[in-house]
């Protein structure tokens, strides 16, 4: 699945203990990978995203990017950091 190009490498997520933070360069390739890849992949092994832990981050030159990210119907917040 396509995500951000850093150099020649393609990347699509980084992933931490239990975490993992989705990368794309558009709002539309996220939300395919977030519903067609990890929500759908996730329920096959039982598992579920817990929207109230979940959250979106854009970065971009522009200031004023609206970015909205549906999991099962609800809209993920959108945040300006991640700690």
């Amino acid at each position: 699945m396509e995500g951000i190009r850093v150099g020649s490498v393609n990347i699509n997520n980084l992933r931490y203990a239990d975490d993992i933070a989705l990368l794309a360069d558009g709002e539309q390739k996220l939300q395919e990978l977030i519903v067609n890849v990890v929500v759908e992949e996730s329920a096959r092994k039982g598992l579920e995203i817990i929207r109230m832990k979940s959250y979106v981050m854009v970065f971009s030159k522009n200031l004023t990017v609206t970015c909205s990210i549906m999991v099962n119907g609800t809209a993920l917040e959108k945040v300006d950091r991640f700690t």
